[in-house]
């Protein structure tokens, strides 16, 4: 009988204590415009944003720098329409990959 040490013994999501971590804030932009955002994201085509080929240079860099594990985040990731393009990208490098959206 398996002995649970806490309650969230049920994630299956973890991360090697010797993987090196990125968390990417990919965008500022956002499909919402909540008053109380820490982010201050709108639904506005954001300037100064990475290309995608400057992202996957940067993700092919730090996987041979010994990064595994990659958190995606930042206003809503799933508005940069190269988005499934990034994650293909990192996924091929087998990346762990977190996104948190809304």
């Amino acid at each position: 009988m398996k002995i649970k040490r806490n309650e969230y013994d049920f994630c299956l999501f973890s991360i090697k204590k010797d993987w090196a971590r990125v968390i990417w804030e990919v965008t500022n932009a956002c499909n919402y415009e909540c008053s109380y955002c820490i982010f201050s994201s709108h639904w506005k085509d954001p300037i100064d944003e990475l290309p995608t080929e400057s992202i996957i240079w940067a993700l092919q860099e730090m996987y041979e720098n010994g990064y595994r594990y990659l958190k995606i985040t930042w206003g809503e990731p799933f508005v940069r329409k190269d988005l499934p393009e990034i994650i293909h990208f990192a996924s091929q490098l087998w990346y762990k990959i977190d996104i948190s959206t809304n």
